[in-house]
């Protein structure tokens, strides 16, 4: 019966605090309501009844935290808590009292993945919490909400590339939403755009290339404008989040403004940031040289500035403008270079990508072995990490090499399955990937009739993810 958990629940939170007879009487009322209501509306005002007697008891503290908790769809911790609510207010005091009157859980799961206790409270309560406050959120829990995000993702920068990065947006990424929406309805372009600065990164781990690009747009359209050095971050994201979506155009665009950008501030970081990006449009136009030509003026920057994942991922990039040229030997010296760097950093994403461009490169060279063992590391350490972009380029890698040892309907299979995991965050095959593997699959589609070659494809599309890796590890 809808509320009647809830009303039992909330009773008998209270019996070290009414006697019996008291809550006997006041659970009955509540009972009844439930029961005999006819409506939507009975059974809403009961409930409103039910959580209304459950709070009116709570301290001026107590209700403030209540108050604070229910602004964090995605559960809250301690520290944002006693963020929100100052110094002066024994928060885990409240919170105790809150859990003991069934308005907080402890969210069990969440609190073990990431070591930090978390709490959430029932959509019920949210709700009822949310209708008492009036008219919105008070201006100044607002600000400190915003205020917690923003300070919270600034340490993060520090740790870029490690697992533990991805787990803390991971984990907060319903109360981020909370913030990025606040920021735009408050028309605050840095707010937002510093916000985007850290997460972009994440989105494209997670295949969420379109709301990433969503948010940077948004920030970049607003007036007035965010400081140009957070705008330099932005434009760094949106560039890369485009160029995933094969939209050479917005990526060029970027990169040219942050190029303009760069100069007028003389920032070495941002000059490597935007040839890094006119390198990686040069590529997907299968202009090699040139390619090679920004790669190392971004290598070279990076080397000056000194940050060990820039300097690692210029030398990956640089490793990539050498495979869109055919030159596989100093390919696999830069990426050779990258792969160590990231080892030591613990970056295991891009470590994995390392992998599977040296499996590239033995494509290239038609080492077929050698392409199978990398592309099936890479493959491994990807769906161990969740990524669709990563997972992605490994099946249809490893489809390259089905084709390349004629096993036509499994390179099929394979690269329907890859075609169908980018439909799913509308990404695209990135170019140089398409260029190496296309030109093996094309040879095995002529071993097939049109028609096998067809259903072979619409099976591996038809694939549930686990069972494509699954094939193409067997």
């Amino acid at each position: 019966m809808s509320g009647l958990a809830l009303a039992l629940e909330l009773a008998a939170a209270r019996v070290r605090h009414l006697p019996l007879t008291v809550l006997r009487d006041r659970l009955a009322a509540s009972m009844d309501d439930l029961t005999y209501g006819t409506g939507s509306s009975e059974r809403h005002r009961s409930l409103e009844q039910t959580l209304a007697w459950s709070t009116e008891s709570l301290s001026a503290e107590e209700a403030l935290v209540l108050q604070v908790a229910a602004l964090f769809p995605g559960g809250v911790c301690l520290d944002a808590a006693q963020g929100l609510c100052g110094p002066g207010l024994d928060v885990v005091a409240a919170v105790s009292a809150l859990v003991d009157k069934s308005l907080l859980f402890l969210d069990a799961a969440s609190s073990e993945q990431l070591a930090v206790p978390r709490w959430q409270m029932l959509d019920v309560v949210r709700q009822f919490v949310q209708a008492r406050s009036g008219s919105g959120v008070e201006p100044g829990l607002r600000t400190a909400f915003l205020r917690f995000y923003l300070s919270l993702l600034d340490e993060l920068t520090s740790e870029v590339g490690r697992e533990e990065w991805f787990a803390v947006p991971a984990s907060e990424d319903a109360n981020l939403k909370t913030a990025l929406t606040w920021a735009a309805t408050d028309r605050d372009a840095d707010t937002l755009l510093r916000l985007c600065g850290v997460l972009w990164q994440f989105w494209q781990t997670r295949g969420e290339l379109t709301e990433g690009r969503r948010w940077l747009e948004t920030g970049l359209s607003l007036r007035p404008s965010a400081s140009e050095a957070t705008t330099m971050t932005a434009l760094w994201g949106l560039g890369w989040l485009a160029y995933h979506q094969a939209d050479e155009a917005a990526a060029e665009a970027a990169a040219v403004q942050l190029a303009d950008l760069a100069e007028r501030h003389q920032d070495d970081r941002a000059r490597r940031n935007a040839l890094t990006l006119l390198g990686m449009v040069a590529i997907s136009r299968d202009q090699g040289a040139e390619a090679v030509n920004l790669l190392e003026d971004a290598l070279s920057l990076a080397v000056r500035g000194g940050e060990r994942w820039l300097l690692a991922t210029s030398q990956l990039n640089l490793g990539l403008a050498h495979l869109c040229v055919g030159d596989t030997d100093r390919a696999r010296a830069a990426i050779g270079e990258a792969l160590r760097a990231y080892e030591e950093i613990g970056d295991q994403r891009f470590h994995a990508r390392c992998l599977g461009y040296l499996g590239h490169a033995a494509l290239i060279d038609r080492d077929t072995d050698r392409a199978s063992a990398l592309l099936r590391s890479s493959l491994t350490a990807f769906r161990h990490l969740a990524e669709p972009g990563g997972t992605a380029e490994g099946l249809v890698g490893i489809a390259a090499v089905h084709a390349l040892h004629g096993n036509a309907t499994r390179a099929a299979m394979l690269a329907g399955a890859a075609e169908r995991l980018r439909d799913s965050y509308a990404g695209r095959q990135l170019p140089l990937d398409e260029r190496v593997s296309g030109r093996y699959l094309a040879v095995a589609e002529t071993l097939l009739r049109p028609e096998e070659w067809s259903r072979a494809w619409a099976e591996g599309r038809e694939l549930r993810l686990d069972s494509a890796i699954d094939l193409a590890l067997d």
